[in-house]
């Protein structure tokens, strides 16, 4: 099937907290979120050598102490605190959507010839990384230089990664192509791991005596628009029309007397084009467009364009 641009909107939504002890005091939390693509934007085959070239698109975002409602603040967990009786406490602490929302158009990685003409042959691929952590007595200001570390640290592994990757013949097959797919994958989850790495060390240089950590981090990805819609599949081209709800992981601390775990949860909500419109009328119940046009009551100019209708409703 045709690889297509695929319209996606990531949202980190909240952060399911499960305590079992006997009620303790812990840290203030906050949260480092990055966003990345390697597409069709800003990479490409090159025909001759059949290698990935161009670099990754990484949009930061302005976490620091304080950013999560709820755990940015000194907490006790409730519960009898200081005895043998054993608490349990589930709470959703929600994530912000400066921190947890990204939008984007992921397009096709192209083919590039020698006479400048391209041809698009594999799906670009999208994803986030979200770091928690601890606020362990780090000034406010120290904060920033170790967020940058870990968002260039990011920026500079993608890029590093991008022209290992590629075919290894002269004819590009499909089994290829999900080869590229998979090779950026599996690297960009050692990139991100290798960046939380250096951020943080970052900020032990800046605070030896109490330096902020990194509690645990969560990576997703996803390949978007192969069309590849079998049993089990990730790619965005096939998710419904609700969205792909982002599966739990779960970062969890065990200090033998108590765990903390701390699970993000979300969802990820993809149009390939040209099924958006579709999805759009299937959402409102509308049999035609004509109608579905006629009952929205939010304002759209021209009022008679389909495209600026669509572009209200998206």
């Amino acid at each position: 099937m045709a690889i297509v641009p695929v319209k996606t909107h990531i949202t980190l939504d909240h952060i399911t907290f499960t305590y079992n002890g006997q009620g303790h005091y812990y840290n203030p939390l906050y949260l480092w979120t990055v966003f990345f693509k390697i597409d069709g934007d800003t990479a490409f085959v090159d025909a001759t050598t059949l290698k990935l070239q161009g670099t990754a698109t990484v949009v930061v975002t302005p976490g620091n102490h304080g950013d999560l409602p709820g755990l940015g603040s000194n907490h006790w967990t409730s519960g009898p605190l200081n005895t043998d009786t054993p608490y349990q406490a589930t709470i959703q602490f929600p994530i912000p959507a400066v921190l947890g929302d990204f939008e984007t158009l992921v397009t096709p990685i192209p083919l590039k010839n020698s006479n400048g003409t391209t041809t698009p042959i594999a799906p670009g691929v999208v994803g986030c990384l979200a770091v928690l952590m601890s606020n362990d007595g780090l000034p406010d200001d120290d904060i920033p230089p170790g967020h940058e570390a870990l968002n260039n640290a990011v920026q500079k592994d993608l890029n590093n990664l991008i022209p290992t990757l590629g075919a290894t013949n002269q004819q590009v097959t499909q089994a290829q192509i999900q080869a590229i797919t998979q090779q950026v994958i599996k690297a960009v989850t050692a990139a991100v791991t290798n960046a939380v790495s250096f951020g943080t060390k970052v900020l032990v240089l800046l605070g030896a005596e109490n330096p902020d950590a990194a509690w645990g981090n969560a990576v997703y990805q996803f390949a978007a628009g192969n069309n590849d819609c079998g049993a089990g599949s990730s790619d965005l081209a096939c998710s419904p029309p609700a969205g792909i709800p982002l599966q739990g992981q779960t970062i969890s601390i065990d200090d033998g007397w108590e765990t903390y775990s701390f699970t993000f949860q979300g969802k990820v909500i993809a149009d390939p084009f040209p099924l958006s419109m579709k999805r759009i009328l299937s959402r409102l119940g509308e049999p035609s467009l004509r109608n579905a046009m006629t009952t929205t009551t939010a304002t759209f100019t021209p009022r008679d364009s389909a495209n600026s209708w669509a572009n209200v409703m998206t």
